[in-house]
């Protein structure tokens, strides 16, 4: 970031220290977008001669931007949406045969059940073979309120997690996700944490034999650069498993995170999809990772990635990136888990819906281009199609219909007959409609 705005650490600090404290009518919050494009991976502080942190001066400038009300909440509403879904439909809390307390329990996360569903049952299956006095916490670890500056909702959801871990009395957790043990051993520092794939490296490895002779690239999270034991770890179980490993060339300069970090890409698209390519291209080798959202985002720009989970568990799963279709990976992992360890099944509601509906290729880039929810859409247009609030195109026979979710203003463009309702493209602004007049 600070290569592509051509600023010196000093300047960014000026930057930031004007923007935090802006003079009506002389200077205006000229660091916004730069203080949200910050992704956190370090590499600022490690690269560094003298260890200036910027990303802590980010970090700080964001919480308070909010505090002020600075901060434009377009950037971080769908994560903290995201956040609350992980957090309340998609909560799992479970110990094995309904025992009242565990020794230790397995930290999924959110991003690894939105990811891969049956990759994280098939984890949890692992731990309890290797431990059975394990339970289960799927949730989020709530850094999406860290990095929205949001210290409210951020500790909020560090006294759900500091209740939930001492409700099952457990003095271990292991994480699945190495910026949840990051984010949790920060917040909640009274417990042992170890990462899932250091459990697993030492296991017996032959239950992890590969199913192919490969080489791949290990590509290392960023919040694993200062955990060389995880590092570590990660090359161990691909060797026991049979698999060759090779690094990453060593004189990369760039930043270290994949892009996801620091949730950027609605302050900066255009950053984060160049960071993914950049790192896309250092290695013709396909890439291993342990980390669901370098796996997704490395796949997304079209680089073969395998997260570290599939391979050992013999599991290959689609890309998703649709945010609907996310949500319901997650609730699909919540009830593998609740099945497979003999608990009550959990019902996924499915809700009727008065039509069917059909997106184009224009409509599903979109969604998942400016992060809307297939509900929101269809409540949009469903609430239309009642009221009778919507325009028509007479030269493209389109019906449109506009609707505010939250911080943004939603368009869609359908076609809608009293069965089948075809959406044809949508886009979004942060402008409110405030009403139109009729006649």
């Amino acid at each position: 970031m600070l290569k592509e705005r051509h600023k010196t650490p000093q300047r960014v600090v000026e930057d930031v220290y004007i923007s935090l404290n802006p003079v009506v009518n002389f200077s205006d919050r000229v660091a916004t977008r730069m203080i949200f494009g910050c992704n956190f991976c370090g590499s600022c502080r490690r690269s560094c001669p003298e260890g200036i942190d910027l990303g802590a001066l980010f970090q700080e400038a964001r919480y308070a931007l909010v505090k002020q009300g600075g901060a434009a909440p377009v950037f971080h509403d769908y994560w903290m949406r995201d956040m609350e879904h992980a957090n309340k439909d998609a909560w799992l809390l479970q110990t094995p045969h309904k025992q009242a307390t565990v020794r230790r329990v397995l930290f999924t996360g959110c991003q690894l059940p939105a990811s891969l569903p049956e990759t994280t049952a098939a984890l949890y299956a692992r731990m309890l073979e290797l431990d059975e006095n394990t339970g289960i916490l799927m949730g989020c670890c709530g850094v999406p309120a860290e990095w929205a500056g949001d210290a409210v909702r951020r500790q909020e959801v560090t006294d759900k997690l500091q209740s939930a871990l001492d409700g099952m009395g457990a003095s271990e957790v292991v994480t699945a996700c190495p910026a949840c043990q990051r984010t949790l051993m920060k917040a909640l520092p009274g417990y042992r944490y170890r990462s899932a794939i250091e459990v697993l490296a030492e296991a017996n490895g032959s239950a992890y034999a590969a199913a192919e002779e490969r080489t791949w690239g290990v590509f290392d999270p960023c919040a694993a650069k200062d955990v060389p034991s995880m590092q570590a770890a990660a090359r161990t179980l691909l060797m026991k498993a049979g698999y060759r490993t090779v690094g990453l060339p060593a004189e990369w300069t760039g930043v270290d995170c994949c892009g996801f970090g620091g949730h950027i890409y609605p302050a900066n698209p255009a950053l984060m999809e160049r960071i993914a390519y950049a790192h896309a291209a250092r290695s013709e080798q396909d890439y291993v990772t342990y980390c669901s959202n370098c796996r997704d985002v490395l796949s997304a720009v079209h680089k073969k990635s395998r997260h570290i989970f599939e391979l050992l568990l013999h599991k290959e799963e689609p890309l998703t990136l649709d945010p609907s279709y996310r949500r319901r990976n997650r609730m699909r992992a919540r009830k593998l888990i609740s099945v497979q360890s003999g608990a009550v099944d959990v019902c996924i509601t499915k809700v009727e819906k008065q039509m069917e509906f059909f997106y184009e290729a224009a409509a599903e880039q979109a969604l998942m281009r400016n992060l809307i929810l297939r509900e929101d859409v269809e409540h949009i247009v469903t609430e239309a199609e009642q009221t009778g609030e919507r325009l028509f195109d007479p030269n493209r026979s389109v019906t449109i219909a506009h609707g505010r979710m939250n911080t943004i203003t939603i368009w869609v463009e359908y076609m809608a007959d009293d069965a089948l309702c075809r959406v044809v493209d949508l886009y979004c602004h942060r402008m409110t409609v405030e009403g139109e007049r009729h006649g």
